[in-house]
């Protein structure tokens, strides 16, 4: 039977939805009733999967452990599991894969998640490997084949490359932001993780579409883009493109309503005069963006700046979040044991060329 499940390196558990499940969920449904090989965890051999989970919940009894996991508005919850998989083109069946088996989830577009976090119940850590890497094509195309993942041990580390901060997340620490040939006036402290009080970092999370950063650093990065926006397509001459701000436009999070920073028309067409926006990382890592990562096209004749403040996901929040239309044509590779991420600007169909 097979799953689309979205790939999140904010959390660590692979889940699928399972008959019985309520709500309306994408099929097809796993039936564990169907399955030989399926079989409940209770975690009193493997209990040290069962721990430091992050934002997953667990609770077990003698009989089965539960589930239950939250992501912004969405969720899911069930039992978990043992049972054998096959991912993707790797004629490799993984045996004995400790899942949750979901009966009721709500808000999830595809058949389940696969947690790629850094605990111990990530199929990572299960498979005893320290290495990934992924990288992600247009994701507002379907019909695109070459986003790929991989977990080995042999993966190339290429480009750039930055201290990466493991904890039930990836954290990396963002040291500047430019746009064009402007360096923003961000106190850099406001990037930086302090893994003992749990506050700070940027969250590299392929799952997130969205970059969320403190409203005080957005309110910055709008002002400039508005500027640049209008100068380039407004108040220049020589510009062929009129471009309109369009205001009516909304962000309904968990903890509040952004109006969000939208223009009407269509971005690859308006903005390719638009400067490139760097976000330079720890060590002089500089990630390069290019019009398609800054904005994103939420409809036929509207885009939007796809950063939006982290207060309307949780008013208490002091991280930040690097959503996946920033790491669209990038090549990400992570080393938990090494500590260290890489990126590269890549065109996904050359991929051969960068897993070993």
């Amino acid at each position: 039977m097979s799953q689309n499940v979205y790939m999140d390196t904010a959390s660590s558990l692979f889940w699928i939805n399972c008959e019985p499940c309520g709500l309306n969920v994408l099929g097809p449904l796993f039936h564990p009733k169907e399955s030989s090989t399926y079989e409940v965890e209770d975690c009193d051999d493997y209990d040290y999967i069962c721990i430091g989970t992050g934002a997953v919940n667990i609770e077990c009894d003698s009989v089965k452990c539960t589930f239950a996991i939250q992501y912004g508005s969405a969720f899911s919850k069930g039992v978990l599991a043992r049972e054998q998989f096959k991912f993707g083109i790797s004629p490799q069946v993984l045996k004995g894969i400790v899942f949750g088996c979901s009966s009721y989830s709500k808000g999830i577009n595809a058949n389940g998640v696969l947690g790629l976090g850094g605990s111990s119940l990530s199929l990572r850590a299960q498979r005893g490997y320290t290495k990934f890497a992924y990288c992600l094509g247009n994701i507002s195309d379907m019909s695109y084949l070459y986003s790929r993942l991989i977990i080995a041990d042999k993966i190339t580390f290429t480009g750039f490359e930055t201290p990466l901060i493991v904890e039930d997340k990836y954290y990396i620490n963002l040291e500047r932001i430019e746009i064009g040939e402007i360096t923003l006036a961000v106190d850099p402290h406001i990037f930086r993780r302090n893994s003992v009080d749990y506050t700070g970092g940027m969250i590299v999370d392929a799952s997130s579409t969205y970059t969320f950063m403190p409203q005080v650093v957005l309110k910055m990065i709008e002002a400039e883009v508005i500027r640049v926006i209008r100068y380039n397509a407004n108040e220049n001459p020589y510009s062929l493109v009129k471009i309109t701000r369009n205001e009516s436009i909304l962000y309904e999070g968990p903890e509040g309503v952004y109006n969000r920073l939208c223009y009407d028309g269509v971005l690859t067409r308006d903005l390719k005069s638009f400067p490139t926006v760097r976000f330079v990382f720890q060590g002089d890592a500089s990630m390069e963006m290019i019009p398609e990562n800054v904005f994103h096209q939420i409809s036929e004749d509207t885009y939007c700046l796809g950063i939006l403040p982290i207060e309307i996901v949780n008013r208490g929040a002091t991280v930040n979040i690097l959503g996946n239309v920033m790491q669209q044509y990038l090549y990400i590779a992570f080393d938990l044991f090494k500590e260290r991420l890489a990126f590269k600007a890549m065109d996904c169909s050359a991929w051969d060329d960068y897993i070993l």
